[in-house]
């Protein structure tokens, strides 16, 4: 079945590569990446939960009365 990303990576995002590398720098580089984004996710999701969300609930509570 062809999908989107197919097109986009010239492989399902489920396969796995065709060549794995084993090398060390670019492991470190690809951990580095990993906690960068995943800081990156956390400074969003605290961000959103509390602007937005609390934004939301005054503007329903304000509609409300």
């Amino acid at each position: 079945m062809l999908t989107p990303s197919h097109l986009i990576y010239g492989r399902r995002l489920l396969s796995f590569p065709a060549e794995v590398r084993d090398d060390e720098e670019e492991n470190q580089t690809g951990f580095l990446r990993f906690r960068y984004l995943a800081r990156l996710r956390m400074y969003f999701w605290n961000r959103w939960s509390k602007e937005y969300l609390t934004d939301l609930r005054e503007h329903h509570r304000i509609k409300g009365e």
